[in-house]
């Protein structure tokens, strides 16, 4: 009779090597389970969280206006961004954004652009809202060693735009009369199956921006996790 035995770690699995063996999990109850790199990642807790924007006292929707005063996408004046240093891999899981745009002429525009920077992290300047990352296991977790910003108002130096990993873009079309286009929807989602994972130092910013200023809000999601991990020989 065969007696099979699994580890009960369901988190603090630790790093491994391409070497060697490697041991079956179990839950805390001894139940053998599979999951999903975003779970894993959750159980390990080393997903973070921030929101861009927030509800007020009495209810109310508390949107942040897009860089540039709204009026177009500013690169260095984004809504967002997370960046991490050296020795850190940043991956940025899942980002949602919501935005209310004004379109009351004919050919008016409404952007979101979520790009990221492989060549260097955030220079920690500019005019902006510091944000505090929050694991998504709210009783602890990895320390997040992100730097996390939003609502910046005055420019960041220059991010370089290695690659756009998500964008959105609405535009108003004459349908007889402008009046008729001033409530459009813009939303963006996105929440990739096979992330990029970007080796620190390295960041990742969010924008939106339009003809006229677009406010929104945003829930943004990324992962903390050793560079060591993800060393390809």
């Amino acid at each position: 009779m065969s007696d099979l035995r699994a580890d009960r770690k369901q988190n603090s699995v630790g790093d491994t090597q391409d070497v060697g063996w490697a041991s079956v999990h179990a839950t805390r109850t001894g139940a053998l389970f599979t999951s999903s790199w975003k779970e894993q990642l959750l159980m390990e807790g080393r997903l973070f969280q921030m929101t861009v924007g927030t509800i007020t006292g009495g209810g109310d929707l508390a949107l942040v206006t897009g860089g540039g005063n709204g009026t177009t996408i500013d690169q260095d004046q984004p809504e967002f961004g997370v960046s991490v240093p050296n020795g850190t891999s940043l991956i940025p899981v899942e980002i949602t954004v919501a935005c209310q745009v004004d379109m009351d002429a004919n050919g008016e525009l409404g952007n979101i652009v979520v790009a990221y920077d492989s060549a260097a992290a955030w220079a920690g300047d500019g005019t902006v809202t510091t944000e505090t990352a929050v694991n998504m296991i709210t009783a602890g977790g990895v320390s997040s060693v992100a730097s996390a910003f939003s609502a910046c108002t005055a420019d960041i130096t220059d991010p370089t735009v290695s690659g756009i990993l998500a964008a959105k873009t609405t535009r108003g079309s004459d349908n007889g009369t402008a009046g008729n286009l001033a409530v459009v929807t813009l939303e963006l989602n996105y929440a990739p199956e096979v992330p990029i994972i970007i080796s620190g130092p390295g960041a990742f910013y969010g924008y939106w921006g339009g003809t006229a200023a677009v406010p929104g809000v945003a829930s943004v999601i990324w992962a903390e996790v050793p560079e060591g991990r993800f060393t390809v020989s």
